[in-house]
């Protein structure tokens, strides 16, 4: 039982390191896109001031799967699409607002230290 504990342990410490982090801030406070709350990032991915960390790729393939759509749900049809990463470090993505037929380009840069500063 120990030795299974311990694997899990490691197994669930893997999963969490290998997570891109994306973050937004909702009145000062910091809010990670993948955490349970993250569905309050919705408004700042639409506005482009959600951020970054980690490797650009997995944020790209993040911003592009269900599960990210998801973040979206109960809102009147927006949500994102067609995110790709660029050469300035940042990935840029159209976003949608299905209920006034607007669409539109925003970016999310990485996250610099002033970010996480209160």
């Amino acid at each position: 039982m120990k030795h299974f504990l311990l694997s899990l342990s490691f197994f669930s410490i893997s999963a969490f390191a290998g997570q891109n982090w994306m973050y937004c801030k909702v009145d000062g406070e910091i809010i990670n896109l993948l955490s349970a709350n993250g569905y309050e990032c919705s408004g700042a991915l639409i506005a482009g001031t959600a951020c970054f960390t980690g490797d650009m790729a997995r944020t790209v393939g993040y911003l592009n799967s269900s599960s990210c759509h998801t973040l979206f749900d109960g809102t009147d049809g927006e949500y994102i699409k067609n995110a790709t990463g660029n050469n300035h470090g940042s990935v840029s993505y159209t976003t949608v607002d299905e209920a006034n037929n607007v669409f539109g380009k925003a970016s999310m840069e990485r996250c610099d230290n002033k970010f996480f500063m209160k």
